[in-house]
């Protein structure tokens, strides 16, 4: 198993009470996010993607709405005010502030474009649907990668 990060996630994990005088750390979403990434790329597993593109289409709602609105307008208006986009750069921005530059630098070599490539298009087969999400899911992972900055630019996919 790769543990990668874990000391940053550790490091930058939520306290939550779970009884009077307990407190346990608990990984942040953006921890949650690193994880997955480093997992995905041990593993190739598409539970992986599927879980990493859920809490990018989930974070805005995971109390980031303030944030994108109070300090995020440029990205709101880049991505034309979708909140699931836009709470994708946020993550990404997050998982950049809490991982390590080792980590971060261990990310962005080992997300070539044709990684990001198969991520896309892992995300897009969980999503069970007839459609074709390929588009959007490369457009979510594009916002992440962005805001996980110095990775690749990986434009509109």
């Amino acid at each position: 198993m790769n543990v990668a990060a874990f000391t940053d996630v550790l490091a930058n994990a939520v306290e939550v009470q779970i009884a009077e005088t307990t407190w346990i750390p608990v990984a942040s979403l953006a921890g949650l996010a690193v994880l997955k990434l480093f997992a995905w790329l041990d593993r190739r597993d598409p539970r992986d993607a599927a879980d990493l593109q859920r809490f990018m289409e989930t974070y805005a709602d995971a109390g980031n709405t303030d944030r994108l609105y109070e300090s995020e307008g440029e990205e709101l208006e880049r991505v034309g005010y979708d909140m699931e986009l836009a709470g994708a750069y946020l993550l990404g921005r997050d998982a950049h502030s809490l991982a390590n530059e080792a980590n971060r630098a261990r990310l962005a070599e080992a997300l070539s474009e044709p990684m990001i490539d198969s991520l896309v298009l892992a995300m897009t087969r969980m999503r069970g649907s007839l459609e074709d999400h390929t588009h959007y899911s490369a457009a979510l992972l594009s916002g992440l990668l962005r805001g996980l900055k110095p990775l690749p630019d990986v434009g509109d996919l």
